[in-house]
């Protein structure tokens, strides 16, 4: 015996897979397409449940991809996982900076 809930749930979460994956593998492809290589749609699947597998052994969120990211470096003309390592000191910094100004707002 199953309740309602449980199964909306399960369509919701199995709709959520399917269009992350999509995703996914749109950019990829349009990547792969501009710098002239294959890839391998089974194999980014894979990879991707692999990565949730692990990731659910230590409560992680679930992962996806940097999909946005991704693009962005391939616009820029990253050409290494190093600028990974850029976005991410960038954005922390950021964010550093704005919760500074946030927690010590100016006073009159």
């Amino acid at each position: 015996m199953s309740s309602p809930g449980l199964e909306y749930a399960q369509v919701v979460v199995m709709s959520a897979v399917i269009i992350s994956f999509v995703q996914s593998i749109a950019v990829t492809k349009r990547i792969a397409y501009k710098r002239s290589y294959e890839v391998d749609s089974s194999l980014e699947l894979i990879g991707i449940g692999f990565a949730n597998l692990v990731g659910a052994m230590f409560q992680s969120y679930p992962t996806t991809g940097a999909i946005a990211q991704s693009a962005v470096a391939d616009d820029v003309g990253a050409e290494s996982g190093f600028a990974s390592v850029i976005t991410g000191f960038v954005s922390r910094t950021g964010v550093s900076v704005s919760l500074f100004l946030l927690h010590h707002p100016p006073s009159d």
